[in-house]
Parts: C-alpha cells; sequence; structure tokens
C-alpha cells in the first residue's frame, strides 16, 4: 500500500540459487500522488538482490521519465517459501520516475510505500511416491513376466 492510497499486486519469481528475478508482472493501482503502471522487468540498473525490488515498466534505449518500483524486504528471499514484509524504513521504498537514461536514481513525482509483503510458495519436490513409480511398474511387469512364464498356481 501506497501514502497516496495506491496498491500493488502481482507476482514474480526469484531464484535464490541464481539470485535471479524472472515472469515479472506486478501492478500499482492510481492514487492521489501518482497513476499506477505495470511493471515487468528487473531494473537494469543494479544487480539482483533478495531483499530489495527494483523493477521497471520497459527496457530499450533512455528510461528517463519511465516508473520504476523500489521497495526493500524485512528478511531476504529464499527458495523455502513464506511471507516477508515489506520495510517502509528501507532506503528506497517507492514508486516514482526514473532520473536518468539508466534509471540510477529517482526523479518526482513519488509516493512511499507504508505497508505490504511479499508471499512465495516453495517449488515442490517430486514426492516418495512419484519417485517410487519406476520401482512399481518394474515389480508389476516382473510379477507379469514371471506368471506368464511359470504359470498360476
Amino acid at each position: 500500500m501506497f501514502n497516496d492510497g495506491g496498491a500493488i499486486s502481482g507476482s514474480f519469481v526469484y531464484d535464490a540459487d541464481t539470485n535471479a528475478y524472472s515472469s515479472i508482472d506486478v501492478t500499482t493501482t492510481d492514487g492521489s500522488i501518482r497513476s499506477g503502471a505495470h511493471y515487468t522487468l528487473h531494473n537494469p540498473c543494479c544487480a539482483d538482490d533478495p531483499t530489495f525490488l527494483l523493477f521497471v515498466t520497459g527496457v530499450g534505449g533512455s528510461l528517463a521519465g519511465t516508473p520504476v518500483l523500489s521497495a526493500f524486504l524485512f528478511a531476504p528471499m529464499t527458495n523455502a517459501g513464506g511471507t516477508i514484509g515489506l520495510d517502509p524504513a528501507g532506503a528506497y521504498h517507492s514508486e516514482e520516475s526514473c532520473d536518468f537514461a539508466d534509471c540510477g536514481g529517482p526523479a518526482p513525482p513519488q509516493r512511499d510505500v507504508v505497508s505490504g509483503s511479499v508471499t512465495a510458495s516453495t517449488v515442490p519436490e517430486p514426492g516418495t511416491f512419484v519417485l517410487a513409480l519406476p520401482a512399481f511398474a518394474l515389480i508389476a511387469s516382473r510379477r507379469k513376466w514371471l506368471s506368464n512364464r511359470f504359470g498360476s498356481r
């Protein structure tokens, strides 16, 4: 939630093993300070960070004047899933416009993140049953072979 009544929603994928964002689809709604935007890319100005969301609306040529969304998290994201709050006291916690071509700085109008969280799902590992299916298939085929070879008793 922003200080002007706007909201943030959407999804993205963060891989803690590779420290990379993908499939970014985050939308902000209009508020009294600025209009909303649709974010689909990680900001190319900065390296990926498990405690810092930094998204832009587009890439190509100069980013000056395009919307940028930034928010610090209270804890780093992991592959384990869970909920992490947005830190409104973090150094960057706002939606504004890019000031420079590489989006290395903010420009007004700016609205601040005042609350919110990121909720992540774990990526399920294949269960024991799924891993055991090939063994069950082998046993079933072996029993059928033995039955055909020696007949039913």
